[in-house]
């Protein structure tokens, strides 16, 4: 992908804490890996478009490929989708998420470390053959797509633009997203946001960075003598990385100064507090962004002074 094209502008706004600089770092996924699929697996269209090629008369001519990268935990909310061109004779096709070691020669979701939700009966398959039900059926011309949350580690799907709610909990790290298919005739091309999605997936990451943005400004450190210096840490990085506290900058200035734990916190005002989401997975991720940020920084500067 070239550095400038809309496609990787695309990206760079999707996931801001992953950059064209650092691809040999933290690496998105871009297309389908052509070295990490099954012999029935056909690439084409740039490697984003998924033919079956095998028999598919039983389970065991299943064939599923991975993207090329893992989704790095830094997005914060990943996202991609998937078109079926064509359900084939059957629609035996599994939409989802697997570790680098599973399986190819079978659907995502049937075996250990990998997830998935299949077309032909719209269950959700989480490291094993037996499915529960999750959503509906789809077919040719459905887009199907699906999000990891690394906030709270879960995955869901969404069909035709509509949000299907959460399939899978308690997610380990270093998926690929992965496609399956088991089926004559099915085709299918996934879209891992170089172009606009069907969802909007925009309008969920930024209520989730208006969430973690909110946590973050009222949680109490246990230690008081710090709890100051790290809260105020906490607010300027914030000041100057809007894009997780959807508020105008002085606002975030205002809520430093008037004391950014208070209830009536800029950050507050955008969104409730979500249960779910705890001061200790939120407060965690905004170190680890940070610090990788920091290593950026740092990186670029020793490009420099080498230059």
């Amino acid at each position: 992908m070239e550095k400038n094209s809309p496609g990787l502008n695309r990206l760079k706004t999707l996931y801001p804490f992953v950059d064209e600089d650092d691809y040999f770092l933290l690496p998105l996924p871009l297309c389908w890996n052509s070295k990490d699929k099954s012999n029935y697996i056909g690439l084409s269209e740039n490697n984003l478009r998924v033919t079956y090629q095998g028999y598919g008369k039983t389970q065991m001519d299943a064939a599923s490929v991975r993207a090329t990268h893992p989704i790095p935990s830094s997005c914060g909310l990943y996202y991609f989708e998937v078109k079926i061109f064509d359900k084939g004779s059957d629609g035996y096709i599994g939409v989802g998420l697997s570790a680098e070691w599973v399986d190819t020669n079978a659907l995502p979701g049937w075996r250990e470390n990998s997830f998935g939700y299949h077309g032909d009966d719209g269950k959700a398959f989480c490291s094993s053959g037996v499915g529960q039900p999750y959503g509906p059926t789809f077919t040719t011309n459905d887009v199907i797509g699906c999000g990891i949350n690394f906030i709270d580690n879960t995955c869901f799907y969404t069909k035709n633009g509509v949000n299907l709610g959460t399939a899978f909990f308690d997610l380990p790290l270093n998926l690929y997203p992965t496609v399956g298919l088991n089926s004559l005739g099915e085709i299918v091309e996934a879209n891992f946001g170089q172009s606009p999605f069907v969802y909007n997936i925009e309008d969920d990451m930024k209520e989730l960075r208006a969430r973690i943005a909110s946590v973050i400004l009222n949680y109490t450190v246990p230690d008081k003598p710090m709890e100051a210096s790290v809260q105020s840490m906490i607010a300027t990085y914030l000041m100057h990385h809007p894009q997780w506290c959807d508020v105008p900058r002085s606002a975030s200035s205002a809520s430093s100064s008037s004391g950014i734990g208070s209830s009536d916190s800029s950050c507050s005002d955008v969104i409730s507090l979500n249960p779910s989401l705890s001061s200790s997975n939120a407060t965690q991720f905004w170190f680890n962004l940070n610090s990788f940020q920091v290593s950026k920084d740092s990186k670029r500067k020793r490009k420099s002074d080498d230059a």
